[in-house]
């Protein structure tokens, strides 16, 4: 049983927006400057109700069903997956710069103090665990730790995604040995695997080098980057 959400959610709201900022750059680049309008509309409405309806000041909620009402105020450590894609491509962000800065430090504050090995996914507003939550209480995603570790690093706090991706590495290659068998899931207070092995999504630690440097996914590709010392080590063992 994962994350369950309702109606609106500013996670899977900031990979909508975040997805159509990357085709209104290809409309750009084609010239299609009807769609280049129109994903420009999609933006605005979308951003606008994202700020309605989710916003609380220190956080967006997790979710929110506008028809039913229902709403969770959890604070979700995911929550701001958009804004590393933007990041990542080189795109303008799909939230407000302050509205980032916010939500980071209201993370940092709540949802990375209870795990030694990362950011716990759910946690209530007073910073209590969420008894109920998916995968357990201390149940944290290996590839959203690494991408919210890289979101911290784009927003200027470069030491402190570092070292929560650090720490959550460390835990599965040291604490545990898993190795090429790496979890998609761990739990947060033992560091231990809950779900999954060998999971494609963690492969998301490869953008790390990219964040490290303040760059985006071309980076690592440039004559002095990652891929050149690496094809240099292979050509000079």
């Amino acid at each position: 049983e994962g994350v369950r959400a309702f109606g609106m959610t500013p996670h899977i709201a900031g990979l909508h927006l975040a997805q159509i900022r990357i085709v209104q750059r290809m409309a750009q680049k084609m010239r299609d400057e009807e769609f280049h309008r129109q994903c420009q509309v999609w933006l605005a409405e979308g951003s606008k109700l994202v700020e309605k309806h989710l916003w609380t000041g220190k956080y967006y909620l997790a979710f929110y069903d506008p028809e039913s009402g229902n709403k969770s105020e959890l604070v979700f450590a995911a929550q701001l997956d958009g804004q590393w894609i933007t990041s990542f491509h080189a795109l303008p962000g799909v939230f407000p710069a302050e509205r980032v800065e916010t939500t980071l430090n209201t993370i940092l504050d709540l949802n990375v103090p209870l795990t030694p090995f990362g950011v716990v996914n759910l946690v209530h507003p007073d910073g209590t665990l969420d008894l109920s939550a998916g995968y357990g209480p201390f149940g944290m995603f290996v590839p959203e730790v690494y991408m919210f570790a890289m979101t911290l690093m784009y927003s200027g706090k470069r030491e402190q995604g570092l070292e929560l991706a650090r720490r959550c590495v460390h835990n599965q290659v040291i604490g545990h040995r898993y190795s090429w068998t790496a979890p998609n899931v761990i739990r947060g207070d033992t560091g231990e695997r809950t779900y999954g092995s060998d999971y494609y999504q963690n492969m998301m630690l490869w953008s790390l080098p990219a964040a490290m440097l303040n760059g985006d996914l071309r980076a690592p590709c440039k004559p002095d980057g990652l891929v050149a010392h690496v094809i240099e080590a292979g050509n000079n063992p």
